[in-house]
């Protein structure tokens, strides 16, 4: 853990002889990919385990010097990170990766040590709000030069967020799944059906468009833009309704993250799409797939449990 430790110590004083010119827009971009990775894999591998190894370094110092014995290394926690890291390392490399991971835990809705919000403040280039588990092929192509244009394309958690909320709509799945019997105790004509479609589809929407809007208004502060796209896709088969037919119904929703500053636009372009079939022996809303605009490198397509 001590030559890890020196590693990653080393690397990040390092940095200032290794960073390309400052005033080139190009090398700016590659040397945002390149602090992305290193914090990305500092955060997820050597951080926990440095920072619980550490911090037992420092008790046990702080013990030794007082003549107590050494005590096993307690958990360490989000909030004992700062204290730990000032003493061991780079503060300039230390407080780029502890922001990057605070900006992450409250892009993501967790709790943030309010001691360590204090001493770090707003992050002025809040990497970590990129930073998942669904990262690395962007990040890949953007540092090897892979993409000729040098975008910067990464998934982030909003559509995962956006199908768990459509998943909680029980009313509506109980709507759709009792549909053919609900008028009158019979199978509806097509007619019926599809207007009924249309006012679930109508109440959907409504529901999509306000969880939008409130992703918008809370990212905007953190110096990101949220638009969206919303689409209705729905089809009957063409045996109908008494043959044991169905209608296709499926809620696209198309989500592009924009974060930029001086020289530099990260955009993030994501989309979700929720379609179902019901028919009058379904007993409840059955998740078909759940698409991604970009083309599945890293397993992005989802099925439900059970």
């Amino acid at each position: 853990m001590r030559g890890v430790l020196a590693l990653a110590c080393a690397a990040v004083l390092a940095w200032p002889l290794l960073g390309p010119r400052p005033g080139d827009a190009t090398s700016r971009l590659e040397a945002y990919g390149w602090r992305a990775v290193a914090l990305y894999e500092e955060a997820e591998t050597v951080l926990p385990r440095a920072l619980a190894y550490a911090r037992w370094e420092l008790d046990s110092w702080a013990l030794s010097r007082r003549g107590c014995p050494c005590s096993p290394p307690p958990p360490v926690s989000m909030g004992e990170w700062s204290s730990a890291l000032s003493e061991l390392a780079s503060e300039r490399g230390i407080r780029a990766a502890v922001e990057a991971r605070l900006s992450l835990s409250q892009y993501l809705g967790g709790d943030v040590d309010p001691d360590q919000e204090s001493a770090f403040g707003a992050s002025p280039e809040p990497l970590g709000i990129l930073i998942s588990g669904r990262v690395e092929a962007a990040l890949e192509d953007l540092v090897t030069g892979s993409r000729a244009e040098r975008s910067w394309e990464v998934s982030v958690v909003h559509p995962l967020k956006i199908y768990a909320m459509l998943e909680s709509a029980d009313k509506l799945s109980d709507e759709l799944s009792g549909l053919p019997s609900s008028i009158r105790g019979r199978a509806p004509s097509r007619a019926e059906a599809l207007v009924r479609s249309r006012e679930l589809r109508d109440e959907l929407l409504v529901r999509v468009t306000s969880i939008l809007e409130g992703e918008r208004e809370r990212l905007f502060p953190l110096g990101l833009r949220l638009d969206y796209d919303l689409s209705w896709e729905e089809s009957v088969s063409s045996f109908g309704w008494e043959g044991g037919g169905a209608v296709r119904r499926s809620v696209w929703i198309d989500v592009r993250l924009t974060y930029r500053q001086p020289g530099v636009e990260l955009v993030s372009r994501s989309g979700v799409s929720r379609g179902f079939w019901c028919t009058r022996r379904l007993s409840k809303l059955a998740v078909i797939e759940v698409r991604w605009s970009e083309p599945d490198r890293r397993g992005y397509n989802l099925r439900p449990a059970g």
